[in-house]
């Protein structure tokens, strides 16, 4: 049944008389109360049993995750693709987003799902873990994206700082080529533009790329005005 308040604007009458009338209902067996769940109305012909029936598991976590996984063993989710945001799958399942998260939180550490922070959650196998840094993803509508995986522990802009020293190291920014957008790679890494900001401030202090003004944009660092080791500095020391 609608909650109380709601209940008290649809019989336009005051707040406090729904309380009442609600301890009249339940005296009379004609609906159920239980803590933290809800109201619900009984059956006439079986009145004493349907409390029982809608126990804390009718909305709690557990029927979140068994749900869960439910959809994932028989592929209604499949390894390798992202699963609807928590708060639409919360009104889909009549539970607030906070108990889908703590679902989807379980699921993670039994590495049945991979969570990415500003992308979403999709479905992983434990048996095959994820290797690289790079992850293809099935977000729907037939359409695949590459999500780029941080290390556990490492925030996104040392993430970002990570990748790019890597792609500068492997010639996939050959050395005086321009970069990708900060705009791009925020929404390549699902973080904010803000946070690839903090990353190239970093690289710029180590020499790996320089800010073109004319041209308004990112390029890596020509090899002459590279660090003179010729090595790319380690993450570790960042």
């Amino acid at each position: 049944m609608p909650d109380l308040a709601a209940r008290s604007k649809q019989l336009t009458a005051q707040r406090t008389a729904a309380p009442t009338v609600i301890s009249r209902l339940i005296a009379d067996k004609v609906i159920g109360s239980v803590s933290s769940v809800g109201t619900y109305v009984l059956d006439p012909a079986d009145p004493a049993s349907r409390p029982e029936r809608i126990g804390p598991d009718v909305t709690g976590r557990d029927r979140v995750e068994k749900v869960l996984r439910a959809r994932i063993a028989n592929g209604t989710y499949p390894v390798g693709k992202k699963i609807p945001a928590l708060t639409r799958l919360g009104k889909e399942l009549g539970v607030p987003e906070w108990k889908v998260r703590q679902a989807v939180r379980r699921l993670a550490d039994a590495r049945l799902v991979m969570i990415v922070f500003g992308r979403g959650t999709v479905v992983t196998d434990p048996r095959a873990p994820t290797a690289g840094p790079v992850h293809r993803v099935n977000v729907g509508d037939g359409r695949e994206e590459d999500w780029v995986i941080p290390r556990p522990g490492v925030t996104p802009a040392a993430h970002i700082r990570e990748v790019v020293t890597q792609r500068l190291s492997n010639g996939m920014y050959p050395p005086g080529g321009r970069l990708p957008t900060r705009r791009a790679l925020a929404e390549e890494f699902g973080v904010s533009v803000s946070a690839v900001q903090n990353a190239f401030r970093q690289l710029k202090k180590q020499r790996l790329i320089f800010s073109h003004v004319s041209h308004k944009a990112l390029f890596a660092a020509p090899v002459s005005e590279q660090p003179p080791s010729g090595v790319l500095p380690s993450q570790d020391s960042v």
